[in-house]
């Protein structure tokens, strides 16, 4: 039996992660990233990971221009990930590429 230690993490529950949407879903060249009711304008990274774990695209990007390309990725289903400026990792939700 091989026991491993593994660090556990957590997205606080608050207002910023609940608002979060993401829309064009099935997307075939661009998708969109909506913050409602969001002041912050800093930038965060956006990262597109398969199924099998690998991170097939990493975009940066602002409130003021949430419009994502996305007509190098394959059809398939996908993970997105944003992470704010202080690296915490604020969503996570399902991406589906036509």
């Amino acid at each position: 039996v091989k026991i491993a230690n593994c660090l556990v993490t957590d997205v606080s529950d608050n207002h910023l992660v609940k608002n979060i949407t993401v829309f064009l879903q099935p997307a075939s060249s661009y998708f969109y990233v909506d913050f409602p009711n969001l002041g912050d304008k800093g930038v965060y990274t956006l990262d597109v990971i398969d199924l099998n774990g690998r991170k097939m695209m990493t975009e940066l990007f602002t409130i003021e221009n949430p419009k994502i390309a996305c007509e190098n990725l394959k059809q398939g289903v996908y993970l997105l990930r944003i992470i704010n400026e202080d690296q915490s990792v604020i969503f996570t939700s399902k991406f589906v590429k036509k």
